[in-house]
């Protein structure tokens, strides 16, 4: 199993540096196409499109930064409670909430599946620059299949941590 973990942290690891460096250059281009619109708004010049992209923007960034946000572990947590608990208990809260983080994103994963192929099947398409969008639904799925490797590697190794004392 520790060759698979091995594989699957590598996996990880590329696929979320990947992922964070397609998240970074977005939100530095679509900085500039903002100002720009903003700008071109004060001539009489409106882009539609800008309104209606910028959602799927922010759907690219956040999607695709989760992997490497939990990698730092910079998760939202409530530190203030879980530091006043022994380290059993913190660890037993800690692999109940690994569990039901793991089994909600592999629920949102098909869920998410499921709006790409209605997308595919239906032909949706842009109000305003009338193209499909079937590849924009298709960055949800991207993300959480990246966080869920990731969420994997760690509560196989909160398991083994908690129930075997064994650190990998």
């Amino acid at each position: 199993m520790e060759k698979i973990l091995n594989i699957l942290e590598k996996i990880s690891n590329k696929l979320s540096s990947v992922l964070f460096d397609i998240a970074k250059f977005a939100m530095i281009v679509w900085s500039f196409v903002m100002v720009l619109y903003i700008v071109l708004r004060y001539f009489g010049i409106n882009w539609l499109f800008v309104e209606e992209y910028t959602g799927y923007w922010q759907i690219l960034i956040v999607y695709f930064s989760l992997t490497y946000t939990l990698k730092l572990n910079r998760h939202i947590s409530i530190d203030a409670l879980i530091k006043k608990l022994t380290e059993k208990a913190r660890s037993t809260i800690q692999l109940i909430t690994s569990f039901l983080t793991f089994f909600v994103t592999l629920y949102l994963l098909g869920k998410s599946i499921e709006f790409v192929r209605f997308g595919l099947i239906s032909q949706a398409k842009s109000f305003t620059t009338n193209s499909i969008l079937w590849p924009i639904y298709l960055l949800i799925p991207i993300g959480l299949i990246s966080i869920n490797i990731e969420l994997f590697i760690q509560l196989y190794k909160k398991m083994n941590n908690y129930f075997f004392k064994k650190s990998l």
